[in-house]
């Protein structure tokens, strides 16, 4: 049974002396829950990224690739959550890792100005970071127009990828969740629910408390609350925390639509057997009824149109995969495809007006045809080539 929420802010043993799990634990405890979806988003660094994302891949679960990353904004130090999209966002997710790591201060934790971050905000979704966000703050202080400020910034730098993120580790956050959720409505801004996973079972909470007391050089008791991770921040269930939720059922569910929208991580290149049968079928069945009245030409027209076919069922099936769909993404691609193949159509056409010869024109226009749809896409916003062009790269390397 699949849950119908999913974790989008999760700790690892990779952000240093805070997170408990490893992403391997993180993982596998998100498949046993029937979670489909995953994000890690360690402190300031992306050093798991890989293991979680092989790992995420062997036992079935969609991995979000993310960052919790410090600004240092002149009216305070808060967190944001930042989610690759898709390729450019992940390299913007490295980009900004880097500056954190190569800042002159030397401390991620003293975080960046907003002005990198906002450089660096294409293909990315943004999260207000919860509690220890700027966002939160704000609220808590009740420095209200900062708050109003703060968030029309932030929509205006992630405009349809901004979302307010909500967290309720206690009966006494029930009041802040409310302002936190009134001033999102305020914006017309979605909700989203999180719950800052540092370890799984409540067992490893005093272990978290531990790691902060060494990250902070300082003993247990005098620990501050704010270094360390609430005692509820482990591995929720979806019906551990729909009763927290309880007034904003949208909030979990858009835990969903956001896994929907990250592309980059489900994208499968991969062609199932029954696609490719699926396109021989069309490719013959159109040439039996093309080439006579068309001719050679009969060929191109085909092979454009079961190409057509299965590129938009490839990209419906990667979009299907987390039980949603982002209509927008979807369309969008859909239209690139059409867009591509028509091109591609129109080359082949004329590559039949010369060669008449089927058995000149097939290896030819196919070549020719196939190269063309791929620059078509490319300059249309597809990412065949930079993928052909890392995978190539990966190969001379090995």
């Amino acid at each position: 049974m699949r849950s119908m929420f999913v974790h989008l802010h999760a700790h690892s043993n990779y952000s240093f002396l805070d997170g408990v799990p490893s992403p391997r634990a993180l993982a596998e405890r998100a498949a046993h829950l029937g979670m489909p979806a995953l994000a890690l988003t360690d402190h300031h660094g992306l050093t798991g990224a890989i293991e979680f994302y092989t790992t995420c891949r062997d036992v079935g679960v969609h991995p979000i690739l993310g960052l919790e990353i410090s600004v240092n904004h002149p009216w305070g130090l808060g967190n944001l959550i930042l989610l690759a999209k898709n390729l450019e966002g992940w390299g913007n997710l490295c980009r900004l890792s880097s500056l954190l790591q190569t800042a002159p201060h030397r401390d991620p934790a003293r975080g960046l100005p907003f002005e990198p971050i906002a450089q660096h905000a294409t293909g990315l979704i943004c999260l207000t970071g919860g509690p220890r966000g700027l966002l939160d703050t704000f609220i808590a202080r009740q420095q209200n127009a900062h708050a109003h400020t703060w968030l029309r910034q932030l929509a205006e730098t992630f405009p349809d990828h901004l979302y307010v993120e909500l967290q309720s580790h206690r009966p006494a956050d029930r009041e802040h969740v409310n302002a936190v959720a009134t001033l999102a409505g305020e914006h017309h801004l979605p909700l989203v629910a999180t719950h800052n996973v540092h370890f799984l079972a409540p067992e490893q909470a005093p272990l978290q408390r531990l790691l902060a007391s060494i990250r902070q050089n300082t003993p247990l008791k005098t620990l501050s609350p704010h270094h360390i991770a609430p005692e509820t921040a482990l591995f929720a269930t979806a019906e551990e925390l729909a009763p927290r939720f309880a007034a904003y059922p949208e909030a979990l569910a858009n835990t969903l639509e956001i896994a929907a929208r990250l592309f980059f991580a489900q994208h499968d290149t991969r062609t199932p057997m029954f696609i490719a049968l699926l396109w021989l079928i069309i490719n013959i069945s159109c040439a039996y009824w093309l080439v006579g009245p068309l001719g050679v030409g009969g060929l191109a027209l085909a092979s454009t149109v079961a190409f057509t076919v299965q590129s938009a069922v490839l990209l419906y099936l990667n979009h299907l995969r987390l039980d949603g769909l982002d209509w927008r993404d979807l369309a969008t691609g859909a239209g690139r495809i059409l867009l591509a193949a028509a091109g591609m159509g129109v080359v082949m056409w004329g590559i039949g007006r010369f060669l008449t010869a089927p058995l000149l024109f097939l290896p030819v226009a196919a070549a020719v045809g196939g190269l063309v749809y791929l620059l078509l896409h490319f300059l249309l916003g597809g990412r065949e080539i930079p993928t052909l062009v890392a995978l190539v790269r990966r190969h001379r390397r090995e």
